[in-house]
């Protein structure tokens, strides 16, 4: 991207990101403080370093966007989903960026007989937004479960036993694909019994003037996968070097990498 922007060579941008860390957020990016950088090493002809402050982040590093959202669920009385719908609206900059994830979740969290999942989209003069700790699962899951909440409450119902009826087991409810392995059930089942969910206090419950309870929840995260290119020599006393072009963004990549080639 450097290299296309100043028109200089490839091999003439060196980039050293050891630990960037955070995983998701504005460092998956490349914002104008990069840019302005390189500008002022090229018009001083001598290294440059741009420190921002914690506020030029938030006013120059996109963050998690915004969102209204509807969420309604039917069911019967027993606690089988008949419809879920989710309903989203997000916005984005008008330069670079992109939308926002909010209702994939739906896709696949519960196995209602219909499902209805819409996002709308509005371009505003504001700094494009970012995947910000989650992509847009995060939002979409919260508005969601705290449904799925509501409606054990109203149904009178466990909100676990309510979450645990409606797993889809086998293949996507709206897709149809089949799923290579799904233990949401079984994250659910061992949470309740290692935390002692029957013992939880009851909703409402006050500590003084603090509510005080126990709560529940499921998330979604997509399982991406892209080509890599690596490199692996190994020497006439036996060290084995891997190159790749990645960086480490905080969940242990490296550590993952030096396994796989140990194996």
């Amino acid at each position: 991207f450097l290299a296309k922007r100043f028109d200089v060579p490839a091999s003439d941008v060196h980039v050293v990101s050891k630990y960037v860390g955070g995983a998701f957020g504005g460092k998956s990016k490349v914002w104008a403080a990069t840019l302005i950088t390189c500008m002022a090493a090229q018009v001083a002809q001598r290294p440059v370093r741009l420190a921002l402050t914690r506020e030029g982040v938030y006013r120059t590093v996109g963050g998690r966007t915004p969102t209204r959202q509807r969420v309604a669920i039917g069911a019967t009385r027993t606690g089988q989903m008949e419809a879920l719908i989710h309903q989203a609206t997000s916005r984005k900059g008008r330069v670079g960026g992109e939308a926002d994830q909010i209702t994939a979740c739906s896709l696949d969290l519960y196995d209602a007989t219909t499902i209805l999942a819409e996002q709308k989209v509005v371009e505003l003069d504001l700094m494009t937004n970012t995947a910000m700790r989650a992509p847009g699962e995060a939002q979409g899951s919260f508005a969601v479960e705290s449904a799925v909440d509501e409606l054990a409450i109203e149904l009178g119902l466990d909100p676990v036993d309510l979450r645990l009826l409606n797993q889809p087991l086998e293949k996507s409810p709206v897709h149809g694909t089949r799923y290579s392995h799904r233990r949401l059930a079984q994250t659910l089942e061992q949470g309740r019994d290692l935390f002692g969910w029957a013992d939880r206090p009851a909703p409402g419950t006050r500590d003084g003037k603090d509510l005080v309870g126990w709560g529940v929840a499921a998330a979604i995260h997509p399982s991406w996968e892209f080509v890599a290119n690596v490199q692996l020599a190994v020497d006439a006393t036996g060290s084995t070097t891997l190159a790749c072009a990645f960086h480490e963004m905080g969940m242990g990549t490296a550590t993952v990498v030096g396994q796989m080639v140990a194996d």
